[in-house]
């Protein structure tokens, strides 16, 4: 029989006892006597579906994911450049139904999120903006299963996707032209956004003190 070290068996008791709740649990470095020793960067429950992302403790870099609902369906390797943001710890940043979303990159204004749908084969990556739980810029949402991401069809003007994280269903929001101003970017343009009762309002301020204000319907 394998030996299973006991902060181990101690994760996998309290796992087990709360299958039906959601958690964010992040275990790093607790390790399972298998074939090899194995590190868990992240092992994540949510109301019958997980993620376990791992790699054996040689070899760091060679990280897998595991996803599923009660069994495995998806085994990812993820190597190669794309999956960098998972090269220093990570946490899950938010959960819907179907996924697991991991938020990374180079900066406040250079920021990726990778999505872990059960669903899915791969994983989906894209540049993000704003993100429900996000610790810094002004968003709020009553809607925990929206993102808003950078418009690859930019094509003049300024704009942004909100986006459904289980669907990828999509709708582009344009800024007004007279809002432009900065370098041009979302958020040197818009000071606030809230998402409410299925409309999304977009707020800026001037130096005097003065906001503006455009809203509509989110159509996805």
């Amino acid at each position: 029989m394998n030996k299973i070290i006991l902060p181990f068996i101690i994760l996998s008791i309290f796992l087990s006892n709360q299958k039906d709740k959601n958690l964010n649990f992040v275990a790093v470095n607790n390790k399972v006597k298998e074939k090899d020793e194995v590190v868990f960067l992240i092992d994540t429950v949510s109301n019958g579906k997980f993620l376990k992302i791992y790699s054996p403790e040689n070899d760091l870099g060679n990280l897998t994911a595991e996803y599923g609902d009660k069994r495995i369906k998806n085994k990812v390797n993820l190597r190669g450049e794309k999956y960098g943001i998972l090269r220093s710890p990570s946490n899950v940043h938010w959960i819907t139904e179907k996924s697991f979303c991991i938020v990374g990159g180079c900066g406040a204004e250079c920021k990726y999120v990778l999505i872990f749908n059960i669903d899915r084969k791969e994983p989906l990556i894209e540049q993000i903006l704003y993100y429900p739980k996000i610790g810094f810029n002004d968003f709020e949402t009553d809607n925990p299963n929206l993102y808003i991401a950078v418009n690859d069809n930019y094509e003049g003007g300024s704009s942004f996707v909100i986006v459904d994280t289980d669907s990828q269903k999509r709708d582009t929001v344009s800024i007004p032209n007279n809002w432009i101003r900065g370098l041009g970017t979302i958020f040197s343009i818009v000071d606030k956004i809230k998402i409410k009762n299925s409309k999304i309002y977009v707020f800026q301020s001037d130096e005097y003190g003065k906001t503006k204000k455009f809203s509509r319907t989110i159509n996805i």
